[in-house]
């Protein structure tokens, strides 16, 4: 394959993004069509000069919105560009059809950031809090833009970000993992504006209880955070059903 590209300038914390911009650029110069092979993460880790941890994640964004194909041991093949969805009916239909491992998930994922949360904000330097603002004030601006696969991304680097508090090794693995897992997810909630004002309010009182340093009002938002996220899910599904 012909690997053509040039890397844009870096503007946001999130190269991840920009990759994903560059591919999409690619995807017009270089005519890509549906069922075209693209380029490995290898190659575009050569292209734009990035990780192969940042190119894995740009695929990852990139699968979950619906745009590439991957196919272990394969690679990634282009499935056409997204359509901007303006009503729930796509996204009530995908939360149908995923429901059943979203609810596995997300019990699981209640357990295991209810813990870190409780460690993260006992342990948590006022540089990392600091990132906690940083991440939040990006994933609002992305809220008023619209773009829901920087909302996905920022929700999830602010999920990391208190896992890395927490200071166990452990519990950051398993969030990583859980966060995998939800990719697709993130994305189709936050293409529902109300899913996105719910969850700058949450993450807002959250990182206030960072600031103040207080676990039970923490750990109490954290898991109201999930619950909701759970009932967002369900009422969709049973609007569309009504």
């Amino acid at each position: 394959m012909k690997v053509v590209g040039t890397m844009k300038p870096i503007e946001r914390i999130s190269i991840v993004d920009q990759v994903i911009n560059n591919l999409k650029d690619y995807i017009v110069e270089q005519n890509v069509a549906v069922g075209d092979k693209m380029p490995t993460e290898k190659e575009i880790c050569e292209m734009y000069g990035v990780g192969r941890s940042t190119a894995r994640e740009a695929y990852r964004m990139m699968q979950a919105i619906d745009m590439i194909d991957v196919k272990r041991g394969k690679g990634a093949y282009f499935k056409g560009v997204p359509s901007e969805r303006t009503d729930d009916s796509c996204v009530a239909c995908w939360f149908k059809e995923h429901g059943q491992r979203l609810t596995s998930i997300m019990e699981v994922r209640m357990g295991i950031e209810t813990m870190t949360t409780r460690l993260a904000i006992q342990r948590i330097s006022d540089r990392q809090l600091e990132q906690l603002r940083v991440i939040h004030d990006l994933f609002m601006q992305s809220a008023k833009a619209r773009n829901y696969v920087k909302m996905a991304f920022y929700d999830e680097e602010l999920h990391h970000k208190i896992a890395e508090a927490s200071g166990n090794e452990l519990l950051i693995r398993m969030e990583k993992i859980i966060a995998e897992c939800i990719v697709d997810y993130r994305v189709q909630t936050y293409l529902l504006p109300d899913n996105a004002d719910h969850a700058i309010t949450t993450h807002e009182a959250l990182i206030g209880a960072f600031e103040k340093r207080d676990v039970e009002a923490g750990v109490a938002l954290m898991t109201e955070h999930i619950e909701n996220s759970l009932e967002d899910m369900e009422a969709i599904v049973q609007e569309k059903e009504s």
